[in-house]
């Protein structure tokens, strides 16, 4: 029967792929009147899954998948590379591909050129042995077209389950089919925008059941600079195996999030059984005159920050098992789930509990309580919860992060948090308050010479914090150097900076603090008795209008902010006050700013005050022109001056 299902599975494949195609000015005419000015079109984007019981209830996936593009003008030489990926449990074998290229009024067929694999590096716990194989299509021109067939064996059935309907081109018909057998339940959700136009078929064969989906017509869906990871947008499916049946008995594969932490939970629980005297040894080195049990815990998480260093490698199963505390403090490095694993052993060395936790990026969208696969987290922490019950959110691989504050890249994500066997809690991580991530500035300027001079003092908390000290500890001196000149620049390119002192560099639970000098050329303007000054020297975020040409669905901002200068202008020498602007603010909720003029004539100055905040981590396309409205008026706030005139 297998053989017979696999023969049918194949022979339905090759009818969908084997496409006639005309003489190439019709093919471009064609496609180009239906979908005018594109750069080409994807004719047929497909993956059919065919899944079996095997033998001890062992699942048996596989797939065939089928990319057929038209390419309408000379922009095909950017479309001309191929590609698909491996893994460990999810294993691909390339099965045709070629390109079909115009040469006198038809189509002449050219193989593809050598295949070249090699790591597909990313962030993830569990994927990061992937390989990407990549080839050329030949003759890449106007009306060119490149057809793709490769099978996908799931080697592990849990990361089976994802297919894409959208892409970077238009998509006349794209097709997600699966045959399992019929007392196999599935659960699936839709993702992204236009979901309501997927159409769900279902039929019977058999002792199978035929699920399929399908969309026509979608637009590709552009990709902006700011934008947030495709996931939020691009319409797709995510499907799981609830359970099925194996000679009359049921077996649970991915129900809800349970049995996912289940099967998490066999992959951790081996690890740090026994935690090894020289590891105690170290947890009591480091907390040494420390009795409050939650500051142990702080001392043990700025530890291993500083002394273990982030190294992301994985092989097979390594994607998924932690290695033991002892080997990750020999060998001083290790990926995410090495270094949760000795924050959780230094933590139990002292007599207070650690918790491994699975995570997912901002990059990921889900939800444990939607998506109860391994597609929901790609990330590993270590969660410690204090007296009250307060949960902290320790992610080891940045250095410099606060015990209060979140590495930024999880925020507002779901943690699934590890008690044990059959024990486990669901937990979001906070979002960074404007308080705990500011930026303050306070200068005092002087007129002299022609110039101006002032001098500085920046101080910083949160995330700016955390940046400043990376700089700091990763940049040589002379990059240090050009680093701070930019960063410290005003008013013009003849700005320059002395850095003074720098105070509680490295910590992380006091603000860093940098003194500065500066002097700047060419800036003031003077016209008979008068002289005009724009105090506006840095004029940030003036530029951080949204061009609503390129982006589109929602713009992603990495943290919430607030940033504020204070300005203390020195009248010049024989020159008084002679106007300046009102106060001007625009607030709102998730963003704003607010410009203040306090003169103070008895000592002569006048102080000149700028607020901008983002109180958003993803702005919807719906807010775009508000938000535009507010830079513009800040940008017109900018260009007013004070005004000094001779006494």
């Amino acid at each position: 029967n297998r053989v017979v299902m696999a023969c049918l599975l194949l022979l339905s494949i090759q009818v969908t792929a084997k496409t006639e195609f005309s003489d190439p000015n019709s093919e471009i005419s064609k496609w180009e009147t239906k979908y005018p000015n594109k750069n080409g079109v994807i004719l047929t984007h497909a993956e059919y899954v065919d899944i079996k019981v095997g033998k001890d209830a062992e699942l048996e996936i596989q797939s065939n998948n089928i990319n057929t593009k038209i390419l309408l003008n000379d922009n095909a030489k950017f479309y001309g590379q191929g590609a698909f990926f491996s893994s460990t449990f999810v294993q691909s074998e390339l099965k045709d591909a070629y390109s079909l290229v115009p040469e006198e009024g038809k189509y002449s067929k050219r193989k593809i050129g050598p295949i070249s694999t090699s790591d597909s590096y990313s962030s993830s716990v569990f994927y990061s042995d992937s390989k990407k194989s990549t080839f050329a299509y030949q003759g890449m021109t106007k009306g060119a077209i490149t057809h793709l067939e490769y099978s996908v064996d799931y080697k592990q059935p849990r990361f089976f389950g994802s297919f894409y309907f959208g892409s970077y081109l238009p998509v006349e018909e794209a097709v997600f089919q699966v045959t399992c057998p019929s007392d196999m339940k599935l659960l699936w959700d839709y993702f992204g925008l236009d979901t309501n136009k997927i159409e769900y078929t279902q039929t019977s064969k058999g002792s199978n059941t035929i699920h399929q989906w399908k969309m026509v017509e979608i637009p590709e869906y552009k990709n902006g600079n700011n934008a947030p990871n495709p996931k939020y947008y691009e319409p797709h499916i995510q499907i799981r195996i609830k359970d099925y049946q194996y000679k009359g008995e049921n077996v649970s594969l991915l129900r809800d999030v349970r049995d996912l932490h289940a099967w998490y939970s066999e992959l951790v629980e081996p690890v740090n059984k026994n935690i090894t005297d020289e590891v105690k040894q170290l947890a009591d080195s480091i907390t040494a005159g420390i009795t409050d049990e939650k500051e142990k815990v702080r001392a043990i998480y700025y530890w291993v920050q500083d002394n273990i260093k982030y190294v992301a490698f994985e092989d097979g199963l390594g994607g998924f098992v932690p290695r033991e505390s002892d080997l990750v403090y020999q060998r001083r490095y290790g990926d995410c789930k090495d270094m949760s694993s000795m924050l959780f052993a230094l933590i139990e060395s002292v007599g207070a509990e650690g918790h491994l936790t699975w995570i997912g990026s901002r990059s990921i969208p889900y939800k444990y309580t939607e998506v109860p696969t391994p597609s929901v987290d790609n990330h590993m922490i270590c969660t410690y919860y204090d007296e009250s019950g307060t949960p902290y959110f320790l992610d080891a691989t940045g250095k410099f992060i606060p015990m209060d504050v979140a590495n930024s890249f999880i925020q507002d994500k779901q943690a699934l948090v590890h008690f044990g066997a059959d024990s486990f809690v669901i937990e979001t991580v906070p979002v960074t308050p404007l308080a705990k991530n500011q930026y303050n500035d306070t200068t005092e300027i002087f007129f002299a010479d022609g110039m101006i001079k002032g001098s500085g003092l920046s101080w910083m908390n949160g995330y700016f914090q955390i940046g400043m000290n990376n700089a700091l500890d990763a940049l040589s001196p002379k990059d240090k150097k050009d680093y701070f000149q930019l960063f410290f620049r005003k008013g013009n390119n003849k700005s320059k900076v002395e850095i003074g002192e720098i105070e509680n560099k490295y910590e992380r639970d006091v603000p860093l603090k940098i003194n500065y000098t500066f002097t700047i050329e060419d800036y003031v303007t003077t016209s008979d008795d008068e002289l005009y000054y724009n105090p506006h020297l840095l004029k940030r975020f003036a530029s951080y209008e949204i061009d609503t040409e390129d982006e589109f669905f929602a713009v992603e901002n990495s943290q919430k902010s607030d940033q504020n200068y204070k300005m203390t202008v020195h009248y010049p020498d024989g020159y008084e006050l002679a106007s300046y602007p009102e106060n001007v603010e625009n607030k709102q909720e998730k963003y704003g700013f607010e410009l203040k003029y306090v003169p103070n004539p008895s000592a002569k100055t006048i102080d000149v005050y700028v607020r901008y905040y983002e109180n958003y981590l993803l702005l919807p396309e719906s807010e775009f022109d508000d938000y535009n409205n507010v830079i513009k008026d800040l940008r017109r706030a900018y260009n007013e001056l004070l005004v000094f005139k001779k006494k």
